[in-house]
């Protein structure tokens, strides 16, 4: 869903940063699907089972290109867990730098809303969520949909909102 006054192409357009994650216990895997017009994504992550209670960290598995007064931040719409497995955490970060915002932490029992702290991005920098997993129990999957709001502001000092995007992404984590 994108909400759009003025200034922003409808929607900010995603791209998919598939890159699998290795430790030494194992590999976890990511998929990541944009589907069409760009205003939706899926992550999907598989955790092998010999990695229980290691953390793993998905650098910006989802990303978008910032133009100037741009700000952005998270929010927990939907979470919900077959097994209590652990946490998994959420930031809007920089792509190969860190977080920009505070952190979400979701777990079976996380209810929304919960959402990061809207920050300035910079422009023409790459920007996505930051996907951390800590999963100890055995078995189950995630299925936790986020909002990514990017909000245009009229600059300045005084800079107030001129425009809202917002776009749906979905993480589902599967721990084996």
């Amino acid at each position: 869903m994108s909400e759009v006054a003025s200034g922003r192409a409808t929607p900010v357009t995603f791209t998919a940063f598939q890159s699998n994650v290795r430790l030494r216990c194992g590999t976890a895997t990511v998929a990541v699907t944009i589907y069409p017009a760009s205003a939706r994504a899926l992550v999907t992550i598989h955790l092998p089972r010999t990695c229980r209670g290691n953390t793993f960290v998905f650098a910006e598995p989802v990303r978008f290109r910032t133009l100037a007064n741009e700000r952005g931040e998270l929010g927990l719409v939907s979470n919900a867990w077959t097994s209590n497995m652990g946490r998994v955490q959420f930031c809007v970060a920089v792509a190969g730098g860190g977080c920009t915002t505070t952190t979400i932490t979701t777990t079976r029992a996380t209810a929304p809303p919960l959402s990061t702290s809207l920050r300035n991005l910079l422009a023409g920098r790459v920007y996505g969520p930051r996907i951390i997993t800590r999963l100890g129990n055995p078995g189950g999957t995630a299925t936790i949909i986020l909002t990514e709001q990017v909000v245009g502001t009229t600059g300045g000092g005084g800079a107030r909102a001129a425009w809202v995007v917002q776009q749906q992404i979905e993480v589902q984590v599967v721990q084996f």
